[in-house]
């Protein structure tokens, strides 16, 4: 992977394609996805464009209770999601997230996890979708688990308090 990522997106996306099934490659892979984008608009519509959101979430799905690829992979969406919420949304991310998250009980996966989502709900298909996977509970939860860390509780309870206005606008 190491090799692959000084010829950029095309490359790491072609090895992460290269073997799917391959649990530390996927991890290698969403890491160097997450390194290429942060911060970097050109790289996170490249990866959209060159079907590595798809390859994401496919490793999401794949591994899901698997500690290093969900965390890996949901610092990768947590980067996408700056430009590419709606592609996200539109492949179901929201989902594996959640999924994720639900899974995978540990701080620096449930800290990413308030950051991708926090990221992601700015779109509103993937706020109402958020709401619908049950992200106030999974939102509560870390919380709950998490109370001598007080960055992720800030923005935990800044996400929770969002969820929740929204799902009280929602009511009838």
């Amino acid at each position: 992977v190491y090799a692959a990522i000084p010829d950029g997106v095309p490359a790491v996306l072609e090895l992460m394609r290269s073997d799917p099934s391959h649990a530390e490659l996927q991890w290698w892979c969403a890491d160097a996805i997450a390194s290429l984008t942060v911060g970097n608009a050109e790289n996170q519509a490249a990866v959209a464009e060159q079907g590595g959101v798809q390859l994401v979430l496919q490793a999401m799905d794949r591994f899901p209770d698997n500690e290093n690829v969900a965390t890996k992979c949901m610092w990768a969406i947590t980067n996408l999601a700056a430009s590419q919420a709606a592609k996200i949304a539109e492949l179901g991310g929201v989902h594996s997230a959640v999924v994720c998250a639900k899974l995978v009980q540990v701080h620096e996966l449930q800290s990413v996890f308030i950051r991708a989502l926090g990221n992601l709900i700015v779109d509103e298909a993937n706020l109402r979708t958020a709401l619908e996977e049950g992200a106030i509970k999974v939102v509560e939860d870390i919380i709950e688990a998490n109370q001598e860390h007080g960055q992720l509780l800030y923005r935990a309870n800044g996400l929770l308090d969002t969820l929740q206005a929204e799902a009280e606008d929602d009511e009838p």
